[in-house]
């Protein structure tokens, strides 16, 4: 049995034609036939990205075994779709971290990764971590606008990319210090 969240909103959905109507709009968690749309979703996100984020390191057949062997079996993966049954965004929790979070590049701006996040601080109210990388500011703007606050920074040393990271962190209560601007002309470390 897949298990299904608790009506948290009613988005502007969006369906396969592109146009919008307002309706419910349920994630639900991912079961294995989910696993080639979630490996697809990441990937194109990913690729989508590059530039704000570095180019993957591993090979498309690489991401869908993760996908279908550690991922879907073994962290929490919630899924929003469209009218049509296309994946729409993805959010995979383990533990109390954020592992992943991506919107279809079609479907950005539209509320689905708000959606999402608002999902994660409800299933975990002590509290989430989760690292984004030090060049994507349009992720940082995004985790600082829901609460998030910036908790340390690192090299990228440690991070398969190789590429300077930062680690984020919500916990109910606690009010970030986010400004317009707060992290324009903000350099890494190293």
């Amino acid at each position: 049995m897949v298990d299904e969240a608790p009506q948290v909103w009613k988005p502007d959905h969006v369906d396969s034609s592109g146009a919008s109507r307002r309706g419910p709009v349920t994630p639900r968690r991912a079961g294995p036939e989910d696993a080639r749309a979630v490996a697809d979703l990441l990937i194109g996100a990913r690729r989508a990205a590059v530039g704000a984020i570095p180019a993957m390191v591993h090979s498309d057949a690489e991401v869908r075994e993760w996908v279908s062997v550690v991922v879907i079996p073994d962290r929490e993966v919630w899924l929003t779709e469209g009218g049509d049954g296309r994946l729409l965004a993805v959010l995979v929790l383990d533990g109390h971290w954020v592992d992943q979070l991506y919107v279809d590049p079609a479907r950005t701006g539209r509320g689905l990764g708000t959606r999402l996040i608002e999902l994660a601080k409800s299933l975990r109210p002590a509290g989430l971590q989760l690292w984004t990388f030090a060049s994507n500011t349009g992720a940082q703007r995004f985790y600082l606008r829901h609460g998030f606050a910036l908790v340390d920074t690192t090299d990228g040393s440690g991070n398969e990319e190789k590429a300077p990271d930062i680690r984020f962190a919500w916990t109910p209560g606690c009010r970030s210090r986010w400004k317009p601007g707060y992290l324009d002309g903000w350099t890494t470390p190293g």
